[in-house]
């Protein structure tokens, strides 16, 4: 079974105002998966994680070196990795409303509002873990506000 979740958030944020995605985000994570929160801009690609990603090994000090160490550690590599992520892409996420997203098949709709009331807690439960997990990526970037939780 896979370790995580992959969540593609497109410079409109068109992610946070789909049914399915939202759903899958919300279990995947209710299941103990990490959500990786993947982006484009500029043409750069940004990802968001909980912990250092494999990718973020150990690099040489920069010359002159600042640190008491020789290497930037992993977990330093993550925190300027992640401060290129591009924060407007999730103020919309902090504002999630599952009910008013879209969805192409009515049948699916059905499906899952069934599974949110039935499963999940309701609307309100989801929805407030949706903006937790939207206020927590914000929290990653440092750009958690009183609006944003």
């Amino acid at each position: 079974l896979s370790q995580a979740a992959v969540l593609v958030i497109d410079a409109a944020s068109e992610v946070t105002r789909r049914m399915w995605c939202m759903l899958e985000s919300v279990v995947a994570t209710r299941h103990g998966k990490e959500l990786l929160l993947v982006t484009a801009d500029g043409g750069a690609g940004h990802v968001l994680t909980s912990d250092p990603a494999p990718a973020d090994t150990p690099l040489p000090c920069p010359s002159p070196c600042d640190y008491a160490m020789e290497f930037v550690m992993p977990e330093q590599v993550q925190r300027n990795r992640q401060a290129l992520f591009p924060a407007e892409r999730l103020n919309a996420a902090a504002t999630t409303n599952l009910e008013s997203a879209s969805v192409s098949n009515r049948n699916d709709a059905k499906m899952i509002i069934e599974v949110v009331h039935k499963e999940l807690g309701g609307f309100e439960r989801v929805n407030s873990d949706l903006r937790v997990l939207g206020a927590a990526a914000m929290f990653k970037l440092g750009k958690v506000t009183p609006d944003s939780v």
